[in-house]
């Protein structure tokens, strides 16, 4: 609750008196399919089982496990919905819920399991637009969130950034990836990749 704490703060200094001369609109909304690649330590041990048997493996870096897609979870239910509201100085506050059907937690040349695990999810965060040029339009963001799987749930850090593909004033590509970070040792750190349609309003 702290982080979200935090945010909370750092929202209300950028409740703006007036909108970002970049931004014409104030509010945009998101929806798509996501992503979730858990970064696995060593050893492997499932925290979301009763049954943790650790198993040797050499753990995955940062780095290598966000360009390898062997063991992410995604499928055609697995869906986000995101709102943005634009603030000022190119900052947007954000609220956004997600749903993904866990099969890999450890990549399958560590462990073959048979999971079946509903995961949930719910951030709240704040967007930097670094730049707008022609169509495009990347981001940078931190935030905070929760997330429940398999009866578990942990609150986490978010960092993560992406980028809007404008087709019209108001219809885009929204691309964005988020790690989620937390300090507890029964819950694995993940990445979240999203592909969306974003429009704005």
């Amino acid at each position: 609750m702290k982080h979200i704490s935090l945010l909370f703060i750092l929202s209300v200094w950028l409740i703006p008196a007036e909108v970002s001369a970049q931004v014409n609109n104030n509010w945009s909304f998101s929806v798509g399919l996501n992503a979730v690649d858990f970064n696995v330590s060593n050893p492997y041990i499932n925290p979301y089982t009763s049954s943790n048997n650790p198993i040797a493996f050499e753990g995955e870096s940062f780095v290598s496990d966000f360009f390898k897609a062997g063991d992410m979870n995604w499928n055609w239910s697995a869906y986000f919905f995101e709102v943005k509201r634009y603030t000022r100085n190119n900052f947007s506050l954000s609220g956004r819920i997600a749903f993904n059907k866990i099969s890999e937690i450890a990549p399958p040349t560590v462990i073959s399991e048979n999971l079946d695990y509903n995961l949930y999810n719910a951030d709240v965060g704040v967007q930097y637009i670094l730049f707008q040029r022609a169509i495009f339009e990347p981001f940078v963001g931190l935030g905070a969130g929760i997330t429940r799987i398999n009866g578990n749930s942990q609150s986490h850090l978010n960092f993560g950034g992406g980028l809007n593909i404008w087709f019209k004033d108001n219809l885009g590509l929204l691309i964005n990836s988020v790690y989620k970070s937390s300090s507890s040792s029964t819950y694995y750190n993940y990445f979240q990749h999203d592909i969306g349609l974003t429009f704005r309003l």
